[in-house]
């Protein structure tokens, strides 16, 4: 997993054989400096290559993304639910049967 020092570039997930090789491609794609990057090795992910790994199992995992509502920040912790379009945050999604309900 390549992570970029700046939050708001994000993290993907690169599968390569050396760290130089990962964090190259991942500033690649976050478009950032390589510099700006650090990369570990997620075991939970080994022999998922080549990707990608679905948003709903990033998701599960404790993964944030942008609501495709309002681009706002948002994970399963901070009450987002992932849809088939994307991840939609709290204040954006309609509220379950049993919500509406008190339940």
């Amino acid at each position: 997993m390549v992570n970029a020092g700046d939050v708001d570039a994000g993290a993907v997930i690169v599968f390569a054989n050396h760290s130089v090789v990962a964090r190259r491609e991942g500033a690649s794609e976050l478009d950032v400096e390589f510099g700006d990057v650090s990369c570990h090795r997620a075991p939970g992910f080994d022999g998922r290559e080549p990707g990608p790994i679905p948003k709903s199992e990033l998701w599960g995992v404790g993964w944030w993304f942008d609501c495709v509502e309002c681009e706002n920040r948002t994970s399963e912790n901070l009450g987002g639910k992932m849809t088939e379009n994307g991840a939609v945050c709290e204040q954006c999604r309609e509220p379950s049967v049993s919500e509406a309900q008190g339940g």
